[in-house]
């Protein structure tokens, strides 16, 4: 999605919304499940673009612990002014949008502050039973 200098200059404000599909694995074991709302507020400030990027949509990743699959819903805010001389004079917010959304996830994916993983020794998960291993401090 482009917007051009030419335009925010014309209208001092211009407001966009889509749904972006293309977006759809950011990292290995993370996607975007379903199209994904974007909207974008640019607006002149003197020799600068002000840019607001909001994001929502929903996320399916693997849990770093137990290795599940889970959904969680991602709200982004992001602002940032841009000098014209680096805005140019077509301005495409795809490569803002991605770098946002891979810049709000964190390191680790889990699936609830609570989860209890899986076993080290025998691989159960043991979010859903327990399991008679015995096992040190190093490994659990």
């Amino acid at each position: 999605m482009t917007i051009t200098l030419k335009e925010i200059k014309e209208k001092k404000k211009v407001e966009m919304s889509f749904y972006e599909s293309s977006i759809k694995e950011i990292i290995k074991d993370c996607e975007l499940k379903e199209p994904t709302k974007i909207n974008c507020v640019f607006t002149l400030k003197g020799d600068k673009v002000s840019i607001k990027i909001e994001i929502s949509g929903l996320l399916s990743a693997n849990c770093d612990r137990c290795l599940e699959n889970f959904n969680k819903d991602i709200n982004i805010v992001e602002k940032r002014d841009i000098k014209f001389d680096e805005f140019g004079e077509e301005f495409d917010i795809s490569e803002e949008v991605f770098q946002d959304i891979l810049l709000s996830l964190p390191m680790k994916f889990l699936c609830s502050e609570t989860c209890k993983g899986i076993c080290p020794e025998c691989g159960k998960n043991l979010n859903y039973e327990e399991c008679s291993c015995k096992t040190t401090d190093e490994h659990g």
